[in-house]
């Protein structure tokens, strides 16, 4: 590893994760001088029972939670936030608990902004320091990029459009992991969320002005997903072991992914979760052949630094064709699991590209200093067709 002349990292989320690691969050809240949560949750994960759970951990210490609010928008709007945070109030809450996957996290960050802002409206700034109560996380899913972040996304339906803020006192302050919360996911939502970790795990790692912290995470959770995610799919092997495994694999790749903020295959796949509604994890992995193509010219000695988190005892990458070596690597890892690997096979029309590319312009992970909006579209057409990941 090269370390770089400066750099910097912050990311103050706690991660518990273990048998019964339920049973300490608690503990965990009382550290933070709070003790009664309003639970944002997945309207599907409520409605599967899984409450129950939080509802017990918090029981054995004596504790309650301070409401329940089941979320079933696919994205936070103003609107739902504004309701979340009024049910806080009214409930006497003094902190979030989101327990779900990234729509939960999504909801429970908006409302906590809204709070913070006290009646102060929307604000024209897009980085802010906030006196918000505090979050915690509890994946059902496994956890998405932005879950373990300070970004916020507020739709805004008075004037149709998202709105993007950041802060540090969103991070969530401890994300629990435990098996019992993410058993229950189905081998092909395993699938979409391993490539959810996959494409930002890579991205992190090769995107240009490298920190070092987030080079360890993304290439911890590449080795993860390596490891394990055949067993998961399939249950070949102990399917807790394999479970636990990959949770950690995609809480390690928003870890990275959130320091950076930024990437091509990010910004298409943000695009057209917002277009069409396809699954960001699904999107991904249809993304990462042509993202692969576009970081081997723009970025291949830090692609190709990825040999050592995918080698294993039956393979080697030598020197001499590296890069080509780490590109079939990664693309095996995302053939596993028999998703699409074209737009067209998702069901997106090409006559949405052009949509797509110009909501990746005014997303969150837009960078014009990496690329434009001409090479995003380039990327998509390539997706759309189905482009192989080696040359």
């Amino acid at each position: 590893m090269q370390l770089p002349d400066f750099y910097e990292h912050y990311h103050p989320a706690k991660i518990i994760a273990g048998q019964r690691a339920l049973s300490c969050l608690p503990f965990e809240m009382g550290r933070f001088g709070v003790k009664t949560p309003l639970v944002v949750v997945d309207e599907k994960i409520y409605e599967a029972g899984f409450v129950h759970l939080l509802e017990q951990a918090f029981a054995d210490c004596g504790r309650k939670l301070g409401g329940v609010f089941p979320h079933g928008e696919r994205r936070a709007s103003v609107e739902s936030a504004q309701t979340i945070s009024e049910l806080f109030r009214r409930g006497g809450c003094d902190c979030f608990l989101a327990a779900g996957g990234g729509t939960a996290m999504d909801a429970a960050k908006a409302a906590a902004f809204l709070i913070a802002r006290n009646g102060g409206g929307l604000p024209a700034e897009t980085h802010l320091s906030l006196a918000a109560p505090k979050i915690f996380a509890v994946p059902f899913t496994y956890a998405p990029g932005c879950q373990v972040s300070g970004l916020v996304e507020l739709f805004d339906e008075e004037n149709n459009r998202p709105l993007f803020y950041f802060s540090e006192d969103l991070i969530p302050r401890a994300v629990v992991l435990d098996p019992r919360a993410t058993l229950a996911v189905t081998p092909s939502a395993r699938a979409v969320y391993a490539m959810e970790a996959l494409f930002r795990s890579v991205e992190a790692a090769v995107v240009p002005e490298a920190n070092p912290v987030v080079s360890i995470h993304a290439k911890a959770a590449i080795g993860l997903l390596e490891k394990y995610l055949t067993p998961a799919l399939t249950g070949k092997k102990s399917r807790r072991e394999a479970d636990q495994a990959m949770a950690n694999a995609s809480l390690y790749a928003g870890i990275a992914f959130s320091q950076r903020s930024c990437g091509i295959v990010a910004a298409a796949v943000h695009a057209l979760r917002a277009v069409t509604g396809m699954e960001e994890g699904l999107a991904g992995a249809i993304l990462l052949g042509p993202g692969l193509s576009f970081y081997s010219r723009s970025c291949a000695p830090q692609l190709a630094d990825l040999a050592g988190a995918l080698a294993t005892a039956n393979r080697v990458f030598p020197a001499e064709n590296r890069l080509t070596a780490v590109r079939d690597a990664v693309c095996a890892l995302r053939d596993r699991t028999g998703l699409p690997k074209n737009l067209r096979e998702a069901g997106v029309a090409r006559v949405q590209l052009e949509e797509v590319a110009q909501a990746a312009k005014r997303g969150p992970f837009f960078s014009d200093s990496l690329f434009c909006c001409e090479d995003i579209f380039a990327l998509l057409e390539k997706a759309f067709w189905g482009e192989p990941c080696s040359n």
